[in-house]
């Protein structure tokens, strides 16, 4: 910050010069050279000059600060002079062209139309698996993969869908018929008596023939409930991460145009807006109302140029809880057979 001395200086150089010269960037460089001052210390006298007459420096200097002075000596400069707390927090200079933020009283909204679009929050590397899971149209995380009926599918069998099984057996005429895997002392014959011990009857589904399209059923459904579960907690995961960082949960809202109501997901980002709109300059040495038309460009620029963007799950690891698992596959058993 400048001393008081300078200051006084420089004002009176302005005041005497600026009506000979053409405009402020000759007024910036004949200081410069008359009181041999870096440009850092002579942009913020200029400015803080400018200020003191009640407006906002940008509006009256046509300067590319990065052409002049770096990033942290920009920043030190707009801090030094009060231009954030003035022209970045002021309501009456709010910035109101952004695409994707609106204000309502002293809050303020960002919208998307959908989680995928804040997939651009997170690192390179897990933007696509990010994107994928908070698709709604995309439920295939882990795809088509080995399954054992009688190490996988019988673990998520909850007795609900046991019984809709052994219902679906009996009902579908599998009663009466030979069956070839079980001992001589169960018989030659499938009966209901059979179905009742749950060991025989996962037996007899893994084993015998006439049970191989029930089987791959099973099958199917259980790989459908692994990725629905998986999917679903993963999404969770990188919601938490996301609500955390903009520290709102987010709603759904309408909008209407005519006679046509769009959804959009909104999120109060009052904690974080004016934060980030400084940390933008800071980091880019760019101001954001020029640069940048959405907030969402913000944050993600600002968290590139800080190496904080957020980081998705990782997945090579990861198994679903089984609890939701069997919740899926009882959904699916009873919906599909």
């Amino acid at each position: 910050m400048l001393n008081q001395r300078l200051q006084n200086a420089i004002n009176k150089i302005i005041e005497k010069k600026y009506d000979d010269l053409e405009d402020y960037i000759e007024v910036i460089d004949f200081i410069k050279e008359l009181l041999q001052l870096s440009y850092t210390e002579v942009i913020e006298g200029v400015f803080t000059y400018i200020m003191n007459q009640g407006e906002n420096p940008f509006d009256e200097v046509d300067i590319e600060m990065d052409y002049y002075v770096g990033n942290d000596d920009m920043f030190s400069i707009l801090t030094n002079i009060g231009w954030f707390d003035k022209y970045l927090t002021d309501n009456n200079a709010f910035y109101s062209d952004f695409g994707d933020i609106i204000k309502s009283g002293d809050r303020i909204y960002m919208f998307c139309s959908e989680w995928k679009d804040l997939s651009n929050l997170f690192k390179s590397n897990d933007m696509s698996l990010v994107e994928d899971i908070l698709d709604p149209d995309w439920s295939e995380i882990f795809g088509d993969f080995d399954i054992s009926f009688e190490d996988d599918v019988t673990e998520v069998l909850s007795d609900k869908a046991i019984n809709h099984i052994k219902e679906y057996i009996k009902e579908n005429d599998f009663i009466g018929k030979e069956i070839y895997t079980l001992d001589d002392e169960y018989g030659d014959i499938l009966t209901e008596e059979l179905l009742e011990d749950e060991n025989t009857l996962f037996h007899l589904i893994d084993e015998e023939q006439m049970f191989n399209d029930l089987k791959i059923e099973l099958k199917n459904m259980y790989r459908w409930s692994y990725n629905s579960a998986s999917e679903g907690e993963l999404f969770n995961n990188i919601k938490e991460t996301i609500t955390s960082f903009l520290g709102s949960e987010g709603d759904w809202d309408e909008i209407k145009k005519g006679d046509k109501i769009n959804h959009i997901l909104k999120f109060d980002v009052t904690s974080i807006f004016y934060q980030y709109l400084k940390l933008y300059v800071e980091s880019t040495g760019k101001f954001p109302g020029d640069n940048a038309n959405y907030f969402l460009e913000v944050l993600d620029e600002v968290l590139i140029e800080q190496g904080d963007e957020l980081r998705g799950p990782n997945i090579d690891n990861f198994y679903p809880d089984s609890r939701r698992v069997k919740e899926d596959m009882t959904e699916n058993v009873i919906s599909n057979l």
